[in-house]
């Protein structure tokens, strides 16, 4: 919003736009630990992103005084400006005030406040910008830089689909399902860059409508970005839970085909070998022959012992799968096979109908 109605080349505009490519940088290496469900083990992380933000803010602070600086003989744009660095301001204080806000005993939810400051400073600009024409966005190129990011971001989608896609590549899982699901994502991505650059509407820069279709991009940007991860992690939830419904299919079959613990070692040996291998596990650290022993020491496979011994072979084999998709595996091993499995079913049967529905949208729909 400053770059486009007063960016100039000058020592200090590059050095602050420096500033801020390393606020963006680090803010993105430090989001990657954000958990507001556990304030107490990510508060550090959150204290973290609390200066980085008061950073940014006071930056913006500093280019918006060089404005004041320059212009101070014209009344008519100190106003506007002044209600910028006002908004600025605020929120640089309660981003500071988040830093000691965050600790080991709070409850974390002052996170939330990052979002009302976003709000509040973006309205500031906006509504400031729509009241004086001398700091409106009139003669700015804000509309080309708008759809400029919303491509980028769409260019961006298309990247993070083709790793997916590599995935099931690798797996050699094309099944149908997988294969209707990348055509909807496809889709999904094809319809909103037609329904964006084909049906836009142009507002004179300096009216309501268009400092209002500007403030739309923020929401309609992060929506955005969530769709183009949420359609390529759709994919790949899709293919690793197929992949472990085969586990669990050949599992059953290794189990129902005998009661000698004997011969059901053998069986689970060759089936984690396999998997393990074209999971590109860790040999050590999805090691199975414990549980094999174990297995081969029963006396009776119906016994808690032995159940228990083929249960962990079966989690294993489940968490190297799904390690592989970096899906977040199941910790613990105390559960019954069987309602462990039936859950993994559910989610499959929640999935593919997910998967039917968005299709069913998608090729319903129109652009324009």
């Amino acid at each position: 919003m400053f770059d486009v109605r007063f960016g100039v080349d000058s020592l200090f505009e590059r050095v602050a736009k420096l500033i801020h490519f390393a606020v963006m940088v680090t803010f993105a290496i430090i989001g990657t630990k954000f958990d507001p469900n556990s304030p107490h083990e990510t508060y550090p992380t959150m204290c973290q992103l609390s200066i980085c933000l008061f950073v940014s803010r006071l930056v913006l602070i500093c280019q918006y005084g060089s404005v004041m600086l320059w212009v101070k003989g014209h009344k008519k744009i100190i106003a506007p400006l002044s209600i910028h660095i006002t908004g600025f301001a605020i929120g640089a204080v309660l981003c500071l005030s988040g830093f000691f806000m965050f600790n080991s005993q709070s409850s974390g939810q002052f996170y939330i406040a990052w979002y009302i400051i976003i709000v509040m400073e973006a309205l500031a600009v906006f509504l400031s910008s729509s009241q004086w024409p001398s700091v409106s966005f009139e003669h700015t190129n804000l509309s080309e830089r708008c759809g400029l990011l919303t491509l980028i971001i769409l260019g961006e989608g298309i990247i993070v689909l083709s790793k997916s896609m590599n995935y099931v590549v690798q797996g050699q899982n094309f099944s149908l399902g997988i294969i209707a699901q990348i055509i909807s994502a496809v889709l999904i991505i094809y319809f909103v860059y037609m329904l964006y650059f084909d049906s836009r509407t142009k507002y004179p820069p300096s009216s309501t409508l268009h400092h209002f279709w500007a403030l739309a991009h923020f929401p309609f940007h992060t929506a955005l970005v969530l769709l183009m991860e949420g359609t390529s992690r759709f994919i790949t939830w899709r293919n690793a839970m197929e992949i472990v419904d085969n586990i669990y299919n050949r599992y059953d079959t290794i189990w129902d085909s005998t009661n000698s613990t004997i011969s059901l070692a053998p069986q689970f040996q060759n089936l984690s070998t396999t998997i393990l291998y074209e999971a590109q596990a860790d040999p050590v650290k999805y090691n199975v022959t414990g549980y094999l022993h174990t297995l081969r020491m029963s006396e009776d496979a119906s016994s808690e012992v032995a159940v228990d011994a083929a249960f962990g072979v079966l989690l294993t084999l489940v968490n190297a799968t799904l390690k592989f998709f970096k899906i977040e595996a199941a910790q613990k091993t105390t559960r019954s096979r069987w309602s462990v499995m039936r859950k993994i079913r559910i989610r499959i049967w929640v999935m593919r109908s997910l998967s039917m529905i968005s299709f069913f949208c998608i090729s319903s729909s129109r652009p324009g």
